[in-house]
């Protein structure tokens, strides 16, 4: 077994490419490939929310 790490930019990049190579259509594809997603990281992007708080994305 062999183990990557792909990085993406927010979530819709990572849909996106999830759509792009047809994964989840391909049950073949499902079953030879693991795909575990490990978690989201969110950074500040300076600007405020309407509560005030610093906003994340």
């Amino acid at each position: 077994m062999k183990d990557l790490t792909l990085k993406f930019a927010d979530r819709a990049d990572f849909s996106a490419f999830m759509e792009s190579i047809g994964y989840y259509d391909d049950e073949s594809m499902q079953d030879d490939i693991l795909i575990d997603v490990i978690g989201n990281v969110y950074k500040e992007t300076g600007e405020l929310t309407e509560d005030g708080r610093a906003g994340m994305c």
